[in-house]
C-alpha cells in the first residue's frame, strides 16, 4: 500500500518539474534550432524567427513577453552557409518525459495489483514487497528515458550550402518559425508597448521606442542631420507634418546611413508586417495614432525597397480617408524616416 502511494507522489513530482519547465515557455508554437555550417565553424543554436529569401534569423528569445518586448536579438544566416537545420519543439523532450514516467508508473501498478502478496511464507512475502517498490521504479526510469529519447528527437532538414536545396525546404522552415507562428495569427493581441530603452543619433537626439509583433520601433521620426559617421545629410528639411525631418531617398539608401548603430530604414516587407500585426488595413491607421503620427494629419514614411529607377515605396497613413498604403514615390521626394532596430 505504502509504494501505491508512493507511485503518484513520484508522477506528480515529474508533473510539477515537468510544468515549472514549460510554463515560462508556454508562448504557442517555438521551436529550438541547431544550425551547422556549411564548413568550418560553430553550430548556430538558438529559436527559429524567421525565413527570408536566403537566409534564417536565429533569435535568443526565450517567451512571449520577450517576443512583445523586442528583448532579443538575431543572427541572420546565409543559405549559403548552412550544412542542415536541426529543429526540435520547445518543451517536447520534457513532455516526453512525463508522458514516459506516467506510463511506467501505470504499468507498475498493474504490476503490482497483479502480485498476490498474502499467499507464501514470510520470506515470499517479503519478496514480493521488495518487488513491488523496484518493478514500479524501474519501469518509470526506463518510461522516462524511452520518452525522454522520443521527445528529444530532432528533425533533420538538409540545406547543404545550395539555395535549390534551400528553397524547397523554406516553407517547411516557416511553418516553425516564430514570425510565421505569431505575425499571422489572427487571434493573437498585438498592441503597441512602450519600452524603457532609448536610443541616440549622432546629434543626440533622443528617441524613445516600443514594441510590436517582433519588431522594435522609434516612437519619433528622425531628428538627425548627419549621418552615422558624423557627415551632413544634404537637402534635409524640417517636416511640417511630422515629428521629425525629412530627407530624400537617396539620403535612406546612402552607405553612410541616417538611422543610429543598430537600427535601419525599414524595408516595406517590413512595414507590410507592421501593419498585418494590427490587423485589417482599414484598423491599422486608428491604431497608428499616437504612436507614428498626430490624430487628424497625414503620415507618410520611406521605406528602403525601390520600385524602379524613379521611385521609391513608401508607406502612406491617411485615417480620414485612404487608410493605409503603400504607394510609389518620386526618390527626390522629401519623407519622414521612421526607424526599425536591426
Amino acid at each position: 500500500m505504502k509504494t501505491l502511494l508512493l507511485i503518484p507522489v513520484i508522477v506528480l513530482l515529474a508533473l510539477h518539474s515537468t510544468r515549472a519547465q514549460t510554463d515560462s515557455l508556454k508562448v504557442g508554437k517555438m521551436y529550438h534550432a541547431w544550425v551547422i555550417p556549411a564548413g568550418k565553424g560553430r553550430v548556430t543554436q538558438g529559436v527559429l524567427f524567421e525565413v527570408k529569401d536566403s537566409s534564417i534569423g536565429i533569435s535568443n528569445v526565450r517567451n512571449n513577453e520577450d517576443y512583445l518586448a523586442g528583448h532579443y536579438k538575431i543572427s541572420e544566416l546565409d543559405a549559403s552557409n548552412i550544412k542542415r537545420i536541426k529543429l526540435r519543439r520547445i518543451g517536447a523532450q520534457g513532455t516526453g518525459v512525463l508522458i514516459g514516467a506516467l506510463s511506467g508508473a501505470l504499468v507498475g501498478i498493474i504490476a503490482i495489483l497483479g502480485q498476490n502478496t498474502n499467499k507464501g511464507n514470510r520470506l515470499e512475502q517479503d519478496r514480493q514487497q521488495g518487488l513491488s517498490v523496484f518493478i514500479p521504479l524501474l519501469l518509470i526510469g526506463i518510461g522516462t528515458s524511452i520518452g525522454g529519447t522520443i521527445g528529444g528527437a530532432k528533425l533533420n532538414i538538409p540545406i547543404k550550402g545550395s539555395q535549390s536545396q534551400f528553397d524547397q525546404n523554406r516553407s517547411l522552415l516557416t511553418k516553425y518559425s516564430i514570425k510565421n507562428n505569431f505575425v499571422n495569427n489572427t487571434s493573437f493581441s498585438y498592441y503597441f508597448k512602450k519600452l524603457l530603452d532609448t536610443v541616440a543619433d549622432v546629434d543626440g537626439n533622443i528617441y524613445h521606442t516600443m514594441a510590436l509583433g517582433g519588431q522594435v520601433w522609434m516612437v519619433e521620426d528622425l531628428k538627425t542631420k548627419h549621418f552615422r559617421e558624423g557627415s551632413e545629410i544634404p537637402d534635409v528639411n524640417n517636416n511640417n507634418q511630422g515629428q521629425g525631418q525629412q530627407y530624400n531617398w537617396l539620403a535612406v539608401k546612402d552607405i553612410r546611413n541616417l538611422c543610429p548603430g543598430g537600427w535601419h530604414v525599414p524595408s516595406m516587407a517590413a512595414w507590410t508586417s507592421l501593419v498585418n500585426s494590427l490587423g485589417i488595413e482599414s484598423d491599422a491607421g486608428s491604431k497608428m495614432e499616437g504612436s507614428f503620427f498626430v490624430s487628424g494629419q497625414v503620415g507618410n514614411w520611406w521605406s528602403s525597397t525601390e520600385a524602379d529607377s524613379t521611385h521609391a515605396q513608401s508607406l502612406y497613413v491617411n485615417n480620414k480617408t485612404e487608410g493605409v498604403k503603400a504607394i510609389r514615390t518620386t526618390k527626390n521626394s522629401g519623407l519622414s524616416v521612421r526607424c526599425i532596430r536591426d
